[in-house]
């Protein structure tokens, strides 16, 4: 039986989280990491046919660890078409942001897209028929003011071409449509949650779709080359391995820690790709750049806090039931 798969804490002790904690860290530090390694290879190569690698060593990684896990597979074919939904716009959300960090670099583009949230909402609003608040407004005007913080901040150093090939309202642009489209995701996914569809048979579907679109971009606008040096196809080859990282340890994270508590510890991926921009790339700095970051953050991690509560008042059951980690066991032959 599939409840019999299933093992839910419903009390959680400071050393059980711990892993939790731990592991939503490592999926930031390696969404970050694929964030900065991005913005290295775009020097050497085609955005498309750095598509290609990305995916499809992302896929090859999921299709293996699906293999081995067996997770529940869609039943329906209302379940298959959200599942192939979700996959789209994730797809369309990883390409977006790809584009975004090659044309505005890596840190002001993980900034911008953690605007997620207040689409969200928005998007709550609009098909889960939630009610907007206050507070809604509060943050959402919270989270403009830090976008535009940071346009004007990359208006600033636009004459210094950080990338021929994009201009930075593109990439600006690249990072909201991001945003539109993870948060679409969310509300998808929370349509799949209700069918208990395993989270590895989205990240397959994603991961399907965006090789599939990243070969038919790279062959259509004849993207394709041959790495001219060891150490470029090693940070080709090596790119899908953190976007692996990323989705697995946050996989992983859930299974210990509330989800909500995981996704405000994950917007530590503006702070750790900001570092690793000043430190790996000439970036200059200005002041416009921490104040934009904190306030997206800040409406972030408070739409998050504020929403989970309602969540909780709304279904009239404790945190712990609500959101209690899931701990899925490996199936038995």
């Amino acid at each position: 039986m599939e409840s019999d798969r299933l093992n839910c804490l419903s009390q959680v002790t400071l050393g059980e989280s711990l892993p939790g904690i731990l592991f939503t860290l490592l999926s930031a530090l390696s969404l970050s990491t694929e964030d900065l390694l991005l913005y290295v290879v775009i020097e050497d190569f085609h955005p498309f046919f750095i598509f290609v690698f990305n995916s499809n060593i992302s896929f090859i990684l999921c299709f293996l660890l699906v293999l081995t896990l067996r997770p529940r597979r869609p039943t329906t074919i209302k379940q298959f078409l959200l599942v192939i939904l979700h996959g789209s716009l994730n797809c369309v959300n990883q390409i977006s942001i790809a584009a975004s960090i090659f044309a505005i670099g890596p840190g002001s583009a993980i900034a911008l897209f953690f605007t997620v949230p207040i689409f969200t909402t928005v998007y709550s609003a609009l098909f889960l028929r939630t009610r907007l608040q206050v507070k809604d407004v509060f943050f959402a005007i919270c989270s403009t003011l830090g976008v535009a913080l940071l346009t004007r901040y990359l208006t600033l150093i636009e004459n210094q071409a950080l990338n021929e090939t994009f201009s930075v309202g593109f990439g600006v642009a690249r990072a909201i449509a991001a945003a539109m489209a993870y948060a679409g995701a969310l509300i998808v996914g929370r349509k799949l949650a209700h069918f208990e569809t395993h989270s590895l048979v989205n990240v397959l579907s994603y991961s399907l779709q965006y090789s599939i679109v990243s070969i038919a971009l790279c062959s259509a606008f004849n993207a394709w080359e041959a790495p001219k040096t060891l150490s470029s196809l090693a940070f080709l080859l090596g790119i899908g391995f953190p976007t692996f990282g990323g989705m697995l340890f946050a996989y992983l994270a859930v299974c210990y820690e509330k989800p909500t508590i995981v996704s405000i510890i994950l917007t530590s991926e503006v702070i750790m790709t900001f570092i690793g921009q000043f430190a790996m790339f000439n970036f200059p700095f200005h002041w416009s750049v921490p104040v934009g970051s904190i306030l997206i953050v800040f409406s972030c991690i408070g739409i998050l806090l504020f929403e989970n509560r309602k969540e909780d008042m709304e279904d009239g059951r404790s945190k712990e039931d609500e959101n209690s980690p899931i701990v899925e066991k490996l199936p038995s032959n």
